[in-house]
């Protein structure tokens, strides 16, 4: 009788197991062998944004009036899609990015999935169709799912067979073997309760991106982005949770102490300095820093190749990049503004601490009179014209910099932000921006410490909604690209790479 009795309890459990809702568990339907996965709190995240209103989910004003700004771009239209969707919200989302047929896919746990198959079929044109038994929607690379209580959304890399395509979504929503919650960084940050977390496997991500034709392209002109790429960082790990007008952000590098990346930063992360603040305009809305050791910079491989192809190119074979990058001891920085007069054009500031600030000037003085433009010197700025900007090289206390604007500056620089200020002083490395949404101030900043750890604030004004704000930014990001495609290849305009100088 004991063992008829255990029989039961066992059939008993294992028929509510079969039952369960899968949304509440989609994690267990991402292969531990993905390039990374990041969590969505759907209930945090739509609480604290005021979607949700009382048992009501409608975007509020500032944030339908981003979306339709931007109305093209595909976080505002998932965003605006949440109240249309018959979104299950007291169950996370997740986005992954798979190692094969798609850049990236995401999993949503539905409450109504006839509403869910409307909004998609209203929003494609396109009406779901059973292919081997998979009730899907493919639009402009697009593929859309929905099965029982779990909608499942990817893009493809390239146009493939719907046959394919829907047998990898069975074998997703059918996966039973070791997921990446099994994955013991991944399941720490999984099971975290903050609005956003996840988890980056730094050797599949780095195969994944590197698979990209631009980002090809990228580290094949700039191989100091291979430093990166090309580490032995084992993940990356980050969490960012909201509260009231302040949002923290959390993350950390998962490597070998004594590996090649950790005594990289040893060698290139000086000790933090905001000094170079007093080079920047206050109206720079984007600021970032990397403090170095230039001799150490200069040494590695991948800056000699840098090194080595810009003095193959015209002209700039006569300027000694070694001998300015190995005067560098300290901060390096920019800052970048949107031109206030002309579309996709911005303005730079570049400026360096240096243990020769008049040296640097000076090799890129002769430089500039090798081709033919001699600088006009007022209050010791050398001044030349370029690119349709006028730039002003000078020098500060042992920085050098280089202001690249089409105006002249009147503003005050950044060292009268104190909060900036601040922020700079503390960190080797890092990303200070300023935004405004429909007159709400922002700034998101983080940075990395020499241990590999990450820190960084979301910041609104006083009584602000942080989470808002923040969806508001992600809606409003435009991709930038320089590359065009023809015929599957990147092709550059290197004739924009250079410029040409032009007498003032």
């Amino acid at each position: 009788m004991k063992f008829l009795r255990y029989g039961i309890f066992a059939a008993i459990v294992a028929i509510m197991a079969s039952c369960s809702n899968r949304g509440e568990h989609l994690d267990k339907l991402i292969s531990d062998d993905v390039a990374g996965v990041i969590s969505i709190n759907m209930a945090n995240v739509i609480e604290k944004s005021t979607i949700k209103q009382g048992d009501n989910l409608a975007l509020p004003e500032q944030l339908a009036t981003v979306i339709r700004g931007n109305d093209e771009q595909l976080i505002g239209q998932m965003v605006k899609s949440i109240p249309l969707m018959g979104i299950e919200i007291k169950d996370k989302a997740y986005l992954f990015f798979p190692n094969d047929m798609m850049q990236y896919a995401v999993l949503i746990s539905l409450n109504d999935a006839d509403k869910a198959r409307a909004h998609v079929t209203h929003r494609t044109g396109a009406q779901f169709a059973d292919v081997d038994g998979v009730e899907m929607v493919v639009s402009d690379m697009t593929v859309w799912c929905v099965d029982d209580d779990v909608l499942l959304m990817g893009m493809l890399r390239q146009n493939t067979d719907e046959k394919k395509v829907a047998k990898w979504l069975r074998g997703v929503l059918s996966h039973e073997g070791a997921c990446v919650s099994d994955v013991p960084g991944a399941k720490a940050a999984l099971q975290s309760e903050s609005e956003i977390a996840g988890y980056i496997d730094m050797p599949r991500f780095s195969k994944l991106i590197r698979g990209n034709m631009v980002f090809g392209k990228l580290v094949a002109d700039y191989p100091i982005l291979s430093l990166l790429v090309d580490s032995d960082v084992r993940a990356f790990t980050f969490d960012m949770a909201f509260n009231g007008n302040k949002g923290t952000i959390n993350a950390n590098l998962d490597m070998d102490e004594n590996g090649e990346f950790a005594t990289l930063l040893n060698t290139l992360l000086r000790q933090p300095s905001a000094d170079f603040l007093q080079a920047i305009p206050n109206t720079m809305p984007v600021v970032m820093n990397l403090s170095v050791n230039g001799k150490a910079l200069a040494a590695l491989p991948q800056v000699q190749t840098m090194i080595r192809m810009v003095n193959q190119m015209p002209f700039l074979g006569n300027l000694d990049v070694n001998a300015i990058v190995s005067s560098i001891s300290g901060p390096v920085a920019v800052g970048v503004a949107s031109d206030p007069y002309f579309e996709d054009e911005y303005n730079y500031v570049f400026c360096a601490q240096t243990t020769d600030p008049q040296g640097v000037v000076q090799l890129i003085s002769q430089f500039a009179s090798r081709l033919g433009q001699d600088p006009e010197i007022v209050d010791g700025e050398h001044i030349y014209a370029y690119a349709n900007k006028q730039v002003r090289l000078g020098v500060i206390g042992n920085l050098v910099y280089a202001k690249m604007l089409n105006y002249e500056q009147t503003e005050p620089n950044c060292n009268t932000d104190e909060a900036m200020c601040k922020f700079f002083a503390e960190t080797p490395m890092g990303v200070y921006s300023r935004f405004s949404s429909e007159g709400v101030n922002s700034v998101l900043n983080i940075g990395m410490k020499a241990d590999g750890s990450f820190t960084g604030e979301f910041v609104t004004a006083e009584k602000g909604n942080a989470m808002l704000q923040f969806l508001c930014l992600l809606c409003s990001i435009k991709p930038v690209s320089s590359y065009d495609y023809d015929g599957g290849a990147a092709v550059v305009d290197e004739g924009s790479m250079v410029g040409e100088f032009q007498p003032l």
